[in-house]
């Protein structure tokens, strides 16, 4: 198809857009850095919010899908403000970009988690893949919500 627009992401720091998602409208749904946004099927920012941990923190955002049930499910990681390496952290956004829900989930032992994908179920189910360190390597990490 034919070129018909381009827009830059910009928001709470790094602008750099990880992940894509649409709507039966046409509204576009995109995650990185620490910044979700949503635009028209004509490229018009609808709003753009910061991706942050329950804490304020500022979080990396990597993963977007839309729950069946209507919210806007982000995925990424942050560092936690008390010590803690990188956790998984997942929120959930209105369509109209209104904050509902944040979650957090580290390794076992507080330590380093990285999430990679998100994906949406039937009946609200979430799911989180990522990996967790081990004593001589990495493990695989499924979260359900």
């Amino acid at each position: 198809g034919a070129w018909l627009w381009t827009r830059t992401l910009v928001g709470t720091g790094s602008g750099i857009a990880m992940a894509l998602t649409s709507d039966a409208a046409g509204n576009l749904f995109v995650a990185g850095g620490a910044t979700v946004a949503s635009f028209d099927a004509g490229g018009a920012t609808r709003w753009v919010r910061p991706f942050l941990s329950p804490q304020a923190t500022a979080g990396t955002a990597s993963g977007v899908v839309l729950d069946e049930l209507g919210p806007l499910i982000v995925s990424g990681s942050y560092f936690a403000t008390n010590g803690q390496q990188s956790q998984v952290l997942t929120a959930a956004y209105g369509l109209a970009g209104r904050a509902l829900a944040v979650s957090e989930h580290g390794g076992p032992r507080g330590d380093y988690a990285a999430p990679h994908g998100v994906a949406a179920g039937p009946r609200g189910a979430l799911y989180v893949v990522g990996n967790l360190p081990n004593s001589h390597d990495t493990d695989g990490l499924l979260l359900r919500y």
